[in-house]
């Protein structure tokens, strides 16, 4: 099971504090997870490798979703001029998901708020 690193770690805890949150534990298999009101599951992953870490927004998609809202979903899927980071887009149990690939050098706070920040504006069901 991959881990992250401590530095990564610490950046997930800040974004805790940051929320006025008490210290939240990692899930069994090492993840973290949110539940927001209206901007969906954001999630913490390690990478399989650990170098890496992948931080996801899941957010509730109406029931009539069009191929041309998952065709303009999809675009959404490059490397991010924002955030300097690849996004990639896909669906799970009929919720769109857009995750961003942190490199561990890279995740603190600042790179998750501005990450969290661009998952929502990108986000059709987040805003």
């Amino acid at each position: 099971m991959a881990h992250f690193s401590p530095k990564s770690v610490q950046a997930i805890d800040d974004f805790v504090e940051n929320l006025r949150m008490d210290h939240v534990a990692p899930s069994e298999d090492g993840s973290y997870s949110f539940a927001f009101e209206r901007a969906g599951l954001l999630s913490f992953a390690p990478s399989a490798d650990g170098k890496r870490a992948i931080m996801s927004l899941r957010a509730r998609t109406s029931d009539r979703l069009t191929a041309d809202d998952l065709t303009l979903f999809l675009r959404v899927a490059q490397r991010d001029p924002v955030t300097q980071t690849p996004i990639t887009a896909g669906m799970v149990s009929g919720d769109f998901v857009l995750a961003a690939n942190i490199p561990d050098d890279r995740f603190d706070l600042q790179q998750i708020e501005l990450c969290l920040d661009r998952l929502i504006a990108l986000h059709p069901g987040a805003a």
